[in-house]
């Protein structure tokens, strides 16, 4: 017949295991969006290179800016850094 003893030991176990599941998913989470902000960059450094090289990926990028882009802030940023042309 079971315990309180082995009870209050099965809590505490399932409390430790809660908070190790709560650990790992705290550090995929981390890591999935580190693994994010890599792609990123990759894709904005090779993207970057490609339309200094090709007038018509410049063009292309910047059509694709002034679609994705919306926040004031972004657009005179991006503008002023000569990424997007002023409408």
């Amino acid at each position: 017949m079971p315990s309180k003893e082995q009870l209050e030991a099965l809590k505490k176990k399932k409390s430790q295991i809660t908070a190790q599941i709560s650990e790992m998913h705290a550090k995929i989470k981390t890591q999935d969006r580190k693994d994010e902000t890599r792609i990123k960059i990759l894709i904005g450094a090779a993207m970057m290179a490609e339309a200094k090289a090709q007038p018509k990926i410049k063009t292309f990028l910047d059509q694709v800016l002034k679609s994705r882009i919306k926040e004031k802030r972004n657009i005179e940023f991006l503008q002023k850094k000569g990424w997007m042309k002023e409408p």
